[in-house]
Parts: C-alpha cells; sequence; structure tokens
C-alpha cells in the first residue's frame, strides 16, 4: 500500500527555489510537496495537477510534487534539487492545472541550466534533509 506524507520543510525549499528562479507565474501558495512511501514506480518524482474543474468548485488549480521515498534516500541533495527543478518545469506559465509534456522546458540542458543560477544549492539542502 502506498502511503502519502507531506512535506512542509521541502516545500519551504520548492518556494525558495520558485523565489531564486524568479518564476513569477507559480503560486508558492498552491504547490504542495508530499513524499511517498510504497511506490512500485521507477521514477523519482511526479508532479500532479489539478485541472479546472476544481477552479469550478472554488479550490482552483493547483499542482502536488510527490517524491518517492524509496528513490529520494539514494539522491544527493544537488540531484533531488535539479528532480525538483524538472518538475517545476512541468508547470505551465498560465498555471492553469494542466502540465506541460517532457520537452523545452523540460530538458535535462534547461533543467541544468537553471540549477546552475540557483549557484550553491548547499543551503537548501538542510531542507531535503530534515524531510528523510
Amino acid at each position: 500500500m502506498v502511503r502519502y506524507y507531506r512535506s512542509p520543510d521541502i516545500e519551504h525549499m520548492v518556494h525558495l527555489i520558485i523565489d531564486a528562479l524568479e518564476l513569477s507565474y507559480i503560486d508558492k501558495g498552491k504547490i504542495y510537496v508530499v513524499i511517498s512511501r510504497g511506490s512500485k514506480t521507477r521514477a523519482c518524482a511526479r508532479i500532479h495537477g489539478m485541472s479546472r474543474v476544481f477552479a469550478f468548485v472554488g479550490i482552483g488549480p493547483a499542482y502536488v510534487i510527490e517524491l518517492i521515498g524509496e528513490c529520494l534516500v539514494k539522491l544527493s541533495c544537488a540531484d533531488i534539487v535539479e528532480i525538483i527543478v524538472h518538475e517545476l518545469m512541468h508547470i505551465p506559465f498560465s498555471f492553469s492545472g494542466s502540465l506541460r509534456p517532457h520537452g523545452r522546458y523540460t530538458s535535462t540542458k534547461n533543467v541544468r541550466s537553471l540549477v546552475r543560477r540557483l549557484g550553491n544549492v548547499q543551503d537548501l539542502c538542510k531542507y531535503a534533509s530534515t524531510a528523510m
């Protein structure tokens, strides 16, 4: 059975990344992070969008970044930051709840370029280590 745990520490880290990369189209109040345990996926992370139908009932678009716990414990902080940046790149400028496909924005080249803009990611690592 898959279990999910909300991670406020990594959510804070995500907010710092959004600010540092000046991703002003992302509503930080509508980004959530969960760590899952027991998943059979080979992925290390996924992003889930909540589409316009949620706006219809008053919730509005939001996104959940799911980090797979079994994979997460094997990664360095720099890898975790790169994964988070990759997942953030799936969020379109419209912040509509939909997702961008893999391509130009989510490419390894683009993601690594953005991570380099962050500079020393070790300052962000303290948030990732407390969530483990």
